[in-house]
């Protein structure tokens, strides 16, 4: 019950805790253009190439924990709001696509959607970014401003925080369950390039996802495995200190399903970009994988 409790520790970290900690995610890598001032009330970040030309199509990520509402309007276009602890809210306007819905519960450094020019912002891709507190944006010249104190920054570059090699940002924490850590119904985590989900489904199956997508289609999460536990009553996927991943039935109950692994004290469980989901000890020596590649099918 420990593990439990200091997994949903884990997850439920509120913003101010983890701007205490200075672990609060950039949303893209890019330059802010523009910022809070009269009626703008947040940060136009643009991610432009070498020539200076705007690029769409860019991940978006979720700054910090939270829960997700979809919006649309004629301004801010395609945009994702997330309300998180003691009345922060973040929101990311003019996106072209959004890969999380309304009730949806995202981590720090969840991929949520691309770079786009929906709203007024079209032909000018870039994302429009704000944080309010108490449904006040926090700007340029408040005493909690985004450039300063609640990111530590001293210029205006958001740049990605531990390097992912073929990934645009990557938080380390977000691709790994380490040990005591956990997933509960609903709640996935993603490769460091985002292309790959590993989700503890509602129906109580766990499966590993690869994001596929064709010019000019909207993508699908195809299934490349799965723990075969669905219609099952499950409460948390749990990467426990013996080193066994443990699907369990209900808080301290019984197991569903697990990887078989214990004896390895101190291993974590990482997302891979080539499609595979890997058990590795504390001397980086794996002994459990889905054994998935991204171009076989299930």
């Amino acid at each position: 019950m420990r593990n439990l409790v200091r997994s949903a520790q884990r997850v439920m970290i509120g913003l101010l805790a983890v701007v205490a900690a200075g672990c609060l995610t950039d949303p893209i890598t890019g330059r802010v253009e523009g910022v809070p001032g009269g009626d703008h009330e947040g940060y136009d970040i643009f991610d432009r190439n070498q020539a200076g030309t705007a690029l769409a199509g860019g991940t978006v990520y979720s700054s910090c924990n939270g829960t997700v509402e979809y919006r649309f309007g004629t301004r801010m276009g395609h945009a994702v709001i997330i309300t998180h602890a003691d009345g922060f809210v973040t929101r990311y306007h003019h996106l072209r696509d959004v890969y999380v819905s309304t009730g949806q519960s995202v981590g720090n450094g969840h991929p949520i959607g691309s770079i786009g020019d929906s709203g007024n912002a079209a032909g000018n891709p870039h994302l429009h970014f704000e944080i309010r507190w108490n449904n006040v944006p926090l700007g340029a010249n408040r005493e909690l401003n985004y450039g300063r104190m609640l990111f530590a920054k001293t210029a205006l570059d958001f740049k990605p925080g531990p390097p992912c090699t073929a990934a645009p940002t990557c938080n380390q924490n977000a691709i790994t369950l380490s040990a005591g850590e956990g997933l509960g119904r609903g709640q996935a985590m993603f490769s460091c390039d985002g292309m790959v989900m590993f989700v503890h489904q509602s129906d109580g199956n766990v499966v590993l996802y690869r994001k596929r997508q064709n010019p000019g289609q909207p993508f699908s999460w195809q299934p490349r495995w799965a723990s075969g536990t669905d219609g099952r009553e499950t409460s948390m996927l749990l990467m426990d200190w013996n080193g066994d991943l443990i699907l369990y039935r209900t808080l301290g109950g019984g197991l569903v399903w697990h990887s078989n692994t214990a004896g390895h004290s101190g291993a974590r469980f990482v997302v891979q970009e080539d499609c595979n989901g890997v058990i590795y000890t504390p001397g980086n020596v794996p002994v459990w994988a889905t054994g998935t590649i991204c171009g076989q099918p299930l």
